[in-house]
């Protein structure tokens, strides 16, 4: 993905895309509609993974430890890291990321 947004137009693209998409999910009224959006964006394993983070997300506003998360999870402390910082740094970025 971030070879394809390396050019400047495709960088235009990619934000334009993705404020329609935002826009879409805003003007979306049902919750069927907005699954069926998902649906169709996510394959089987972005799901999977977006679910896990989500409930890492949960768990941790919940005030469990990152043992606990990852004890009842099976991730690494890693994941629950970068899910917590994200969570309170606009900016983060991922491990790989930084290593680019």
């Amino acid at each position: 993905m971030e070879r394809f947004l390396k050019t400047e137009v495709n960088k235009k693209l990619g934000e334009r895309a993705w404020k329609e998409f935002l826009s879409q999910i805003k003007n979306t009224r049902s919750l069927n509609n907005l699954e069926g959006i998902f649906n169709a964006l996510l394959s089987s394993k972005e799901k999977f993974l977006l679910i896990r983070r989500l409930v890492v997300k949960f768990l941790l506003k919940q005030g469990k430890r990152h043992k606990e998360i990852s004890e009842i999870l099976g991730v690494s402390r890693q994941t629950i890291n970068a899910v917590k910082k994200s969570l309170f740094e606009k900016s983060y970025k991922t491990y790989r990321k930084r290593k680019i």
